[in-house]
C-alpha cells in the first residue's frame, strides 16, 4: 500500500487483512483518484471525482467485511445533503470534520453522491 490508496484515496485496514476497514479520503485540490489494492480477503478500491458541483464515491470491498465511508463535504457542510446511498449502513449527519459517516456498511459495492460540492 502506498500513499495514494491509504491518504488520497483513503483505504485504511482498521481489521486483520480488512475484515473491518474504513474510507476516508483526502481530496485537497485533487479532482479524481482511482486506488486499490487486494488482500486474501479480497480487493478494495476507491475511486472518486470532484467535479465543482458533484463529488461521487464508488467504493469496492471484499463480501462478508463491514467498515465506514466518510464522505467529504464542501467548505459550508451545514447545508449539503447527501443525494444518494445504497447498500445500506447507517448514515450519520455531518460533524465537525466535515464529512458525511456511513458506518456499518457491509462488503460490496457502493456508490455515495454529494450534491452541491
Amino acid at each position: 500500500m502506498d500513499f495514494v490508496q491509504t491518504y488520497v484515496g483513503g483505504i485504511q485496514l482498521v481489521g486483520a487483512a480488512g475484515a473491518t476497514w474504513a474510507i476516508v479520503p483526502q481530496v485537497g485540490d485533487l479532482t479524481q483518484v482511482d486506488a486499490g489494492f487486494s488482500t486474501t480477503l479480497g480487493r478494495f478500491s476507491s475511486k472518486w471525482l470532484a467535479n465543482g458541483t458533484v463529488f461521487r464515491i464508488e467504493i469496492s470491498t471484499p463480501q462478508g467485511t463491514t467498515g465506514t465511508v466518510g464522505v467529504p463535504l464542501p467548505g459550508n457542510y451545514t447545508t449539503e445533503t447527501l443525494s444518494s446511498a445504497d447498500g445500506g449502513g447507517d448514515v450519520v449527519r455531518a460533524d465537525e470534520s466535515g464529512r458525511y459517516w456511513i458506518r456499518d456498511l457491509a462488503g460490496g459495492e457502493h456508490r455515495f453522491v454529494v450534491v452541491g460540492w
